[in-house]
């Protein structure tokens, strides 16, 4: 799909990507890990496309083969890998089935600044506790079954958006929606639905609202 301009949804994310990691760590979630290669090489490519007309790259996008992530993306993916050209420009890829060396490198170069810009899945959700200033959601379709399509939990949707500007981390974060379809719009109106909120039963929560009664 694309925009009337004939940009495609990637592209756009990238270029959110780059505007954003201008304020601090910007995370793009992908729903599948194809959509990571999809905005990872859109990414590359805008890159590559501001280097040509001579317009100022931010410093944390210069190429640089000296972090632990490249090191062990280039040893299990090899130079021409998009996760391993990625990270050469400062720029994360996180999914589950990465290889356990690859994986944490990327975790904590993201956590120690040697990376601004992540691309993740769902894994960004699962206990992770990262500096996020930025979030972009650039898909929440895991797959199509029948025509049916299957988008990510509400719960776990919402469970990636707390971790934008936690406590301790940032003071404040900024989300934005990519929305390019139809689809992209009714899935947006779904999460934003507080009816499609699933109720806090933790005792800590309990605790505080029978304080505050």
């Amino acid at each position: 799909k694309t925009y009337p301009n004939g940009t495609t949804k990637a592209q756009t994310s990238a270029a959110l990507a780059v505007r954003l990691s201008e304020d601090g760590n910007t995370l793009v979630f992908c729903a599948q890990v194809r959509d990571t290669d999809r905005v990872g090489t859109a990414l590359l490519n805008t890159l590559a496309k501001l280097r040509e007309v001579g317009s100022e790259i931010p410093g944390w996008f210069t190429r640089n083969t000296n972090r632990e992530s490249y090191f062990y993306a280039l040893k299990w993916f090899g130079a021409n890998s998009y996760i391993t050209q990625c990270l050469s420009y400062g720029i994360g890829i996180h999914f589950g089935d990465l290889p356990e060396a690859v994986r944490r490198s990327v975790e904590e170069d993201f956590v120690s600044g040697n990376l601004r810009v992540l691309i993740s899945t769902n894994t960004i959700g699962q206990g992770l506790n990262f500096p996020i200033k930025n979030l972009i959601i650039h898909s929440t379709i895991i797959t199509v079954v029948e025509g049916r399509i299957i988008d990510i939990e509400v719960r776990d949707f919402w469970n990636i958006i707390v971790r934008t500007g936690r406590a301790g981390k940032e003071t404040e974060g900024q989300i934005v929606f990519n929305i390019n379809t139809y689809t992209d719009q009714q899935a947006f109106e779904k999460y934003t639905d507080k009816n499609n909120i699933l109720p806090a039963y933790s005792i800590f929560f309990n605790v505080l609202k029978a304080l505050a009664d």
